[in-house]
């Protein structure tokens, strides 16, 4: 009975044809000894699996709405963005960054590379995270915890996810155009990006450094 009623419930209109078919085959080779709830949680997951892998990256128009309008990959020329703190006795915390992953099911066993570096793109900080910090799908905001760092009052983030065909992040932008962001790494030329802000966000914490 419970395998009856999934397949109702996914033949109705709008659902995805692939799932359906999937699901379908799966239920008519079953053997008729099967518990018929067995089978039904088998079809749920490869649904949900045909559905993680058919999903495509959105690129959003600013953080409050985003809006389907393609991707952007995070190629070897890497993303970086300037910014301006307070004064000279600032510590970056934080670094967030609106996108998704692409590429395999399951995340590349590597690192990527998040760099502090000064006005001039001369690293200051590096520091890894695993690819599994960016899930497939969707894109959303992913926040990326770093050890305190002293940044000068200009400052940029460069991120590296030495992308590929196959693997890398979609980062998304906005359409500001502020000039403040750019496609580099750090210690190579820059260009700039032109269509837009890329959504990388920096925190910083004001400390007291004198013992």
């Amino acid at each position: 009975m419970a395998v009856i009623a999934m397949q109702e419930d996914w033949t109705a209109p709008g659902r995805n044809a692939r799932c359906k078919v999937a699901a379908a085959l799966v239920m008519a080779s079953a053997p008729a000894s099967v518990n018929a709830s067995a089978v039904d949680r088998t079809c749920q997951c490869l649904i949900i699996l045909l559905q993680a892998a058919q999903r495509r990256p959105w690129v959003v128009r600013s953080e409050h709405a985003p809006e389907p309008e393609g991707g952007l990959c995070g190629s070897s020329g890497g993303h970086a963005v300037k910014f301006e703190a307070k004064g000279t006795n600032w510590f970056l915390t934080d670094v967030r960054i609106f996108g998704a992953r692409y590429g395999s099911f399951w995340a590349p066993k590597e690192n990527f590379h998040v760099w502090a570096c000064d006005d001039h793109l001369n690293p200051i900080a590096d520091f890894p995270f695993p690819y599994s910090s960016f899930a497939r799908g969707r894109e959303r905001w992913v926040s990326l915890k770093t050890r305190p760092c002293r940044v000068p009052q200009q400052f940029a983030i460069c991120v590296g996810f030495n992308a590929t065909g196959s693997k890398g992040v979609y980062v998304s932008h906005d359409k500001t155009g502020s000039g403040r962001s750019l496609t580099a790494l750090p210690g190579r030329n820059a260009a700039p990006f032109t269509k837009g802000d890329w959504l990388i966000r920096a925190r910083l914490d004001e400390r007291n450094i004198r013992r």
